[in-house]
């Protein structure tokens, strides 16, 4: 798709037909950004990064039940200098 860069106020904006952003999930506040790319570059939208709950040790052995313990397995008889 072809388009224009155009003036709005003292900036410059690509303006993207609805069909577009539709297709591509972009709303009004979505951020892009510009990635150079060869000769031109592309628009790539930036996906907020998830934020993961850091967990202790405790945190995690607090979350042992008898259901969701594993058996313990047999990984065979030691090799090398391997104390068991």
């Amino acid at each position: 798709m072809v388009t224009q860069v155009k003036k709005w106020g003292n900036s410059l904006a690509v303006r993207l037909p609805k069909s577009l952003a539709v297709n591509f999930g972009l709303k009004e506040g979505v951020k892009i950004t510009f990635v150079p790319k060869g000769e031109g570059f592309e628009i790539v939208k930036v996906i907020k990064p998830v934020k993961l709950k850091k967990y202790t040790l405790l945190d995690m052995v607090k979350g042992i039940t008898p259901k969701n313990r594993h058996k313990e397995f047999d990984w065979g008889k030691p090799r090398g200098k391997e104390i068991w």
